[in-house]
């Protein structure tokens, strides 16, 4: 069966923990002046920065919006490494999250996503798609989302702006054919 949405950016960014400097200036006498940087965004308890990306997935012809704050963790300096260390960030994200799932990248590379946590919607999946199709340059159709053991096929919008995830067969052969 083949999902199709049409996908609306809401706000990207970064977001910082409390004690990191990123973004701010100084003056002559080195104090640090204050910026207000809608794209930075403070998160207590958050030990590193992440990358945001924040999406409304309306299906079509009709259908319940959902939206979706895509979340960055793919870095290999990335402190958050594990599943059960990205999902123990949950609980912080809760406020900037609001009503939006919360998704992470685990794994990104040209065509293919891996992401926690699992199991996906084909919301989901567009969503991170359109992500890396727009702000990673990825070109590949269909790029494939990965979770838990779900897989999504996800095309480029049509000339109207829809994208359609179509869901996959057997996520080990999957895997398997990408990493070969």
């Amino acid at each position: 069966m083949t999902f199709k949405a049409r996908v609306e950016h809401l706000r990207f960014g970064i977001l910082l923990p409390p004690s990191l400097r990123w973004g701010m200036e100084a003056d002559e006498e080195g104090r640090l002046l204050v910026q207000h940087d809608e794209s930075l965004v403070r998160v207590p308890g958050l030990e590193s920065p992440l990358n945001f990306f924040r999406m409304l997935v309306r299906p079509v012809p009709h259908g319940r919006a959902a939206e979706h704050l895509i979340l960055s963790a793919h870095d290999t300096i990335n402190p958050y490494s594990s599943e059960q260390r990205l999902v123990s960030l949950i609980p912080l994200l809760a406020e900037i999250a609001r009503n939006a799932s919360i998704t992470f990248f685990l794994s990104n590379r040209t065509g293919w996503a891996e992401v926690v946590p699992g199991p996906a919607a084909p919301s989901i999946a567009i969503a991170v798609a359109a992500v890396k199709a727009c702000y990673g340059w990825d070109e590949s159709d269909p790029i494939v989302v990965m979770a838990g053991r779900l897989g999504y096929a996800v095309r480029d919008p049509s000339n109207d702006g829809t994208w359609q995830a179509e869901g996959l067969g057997n996520p080990n052969a999957i895997r398997r054919r990408i990493s070969s």
